[in-house]
């Protein structure tokens, strides 16, 4: 049974509701509970309601591969995520792409060195993306590898 992703979003919100209403409980009894008690559930319940957010559709509508992964005139514009920095990359130094599923790594002038990427998506997703914004040119002097 594979459960989605707006079902694991009610389940994090009724958990959160259950850790928020129990850290309110123990406040309001004066019972002695130690105070990394509270603080851990208190924690916890944040941690729900960061993953409720995390697997809202409007998160997943601002993490798009296409919202991560632009082209400006000779330039890719690569985000990991979205409180990233974009990084600018020249097209013409590119020598070796390599995708994964949530994994990008881009090689500069066959050197061994470059970037590495982690925005979220299949890697036939990735690559399609990739290939909508590279020239048929610039795809042929890249090489891509799908791993």
């Amino acid at each position: 049974m594979k459960i989605s992703d707006r079902q694991l979003q009610q389940v994090c919100k009724a958990l959160f509701v259950v850790f928020i209403s129990y850290f309110i409980f123990l406040i309001m009894t004066d019972n002695s509970v130690s105070k990394i008690t509270l603080v851990s559930g208190l924690a916890l319940a944040l941690l729900l309601l960061a993953q409720v957010y995390h697997l809202s559709p409007k998160f997943k509508s601002l993490s798009e591969i296409g919202q991560l992964i632009n082209r400006s005139d000779h330039h890719l514009l690569i985000k990991s995520h979205l409180l990233s920095n974009e990084s600018e990359i020249d097209i013409i130094r590119i020598s070796q792409i390599s995708i994964q599923d949530n994994y990008l790594g881009i090689i500069l002038d066959g050197n061994g060195q470059g970037f590495d990427f982690h925005p979220e998506g299949t890697k036939e997703d990735i690559k399609k993306h990739l290939y909508e914004l590279l020239t048929e040119h610039e795809a042929k002097h890249i090489k891509l590898n799908a791993v």
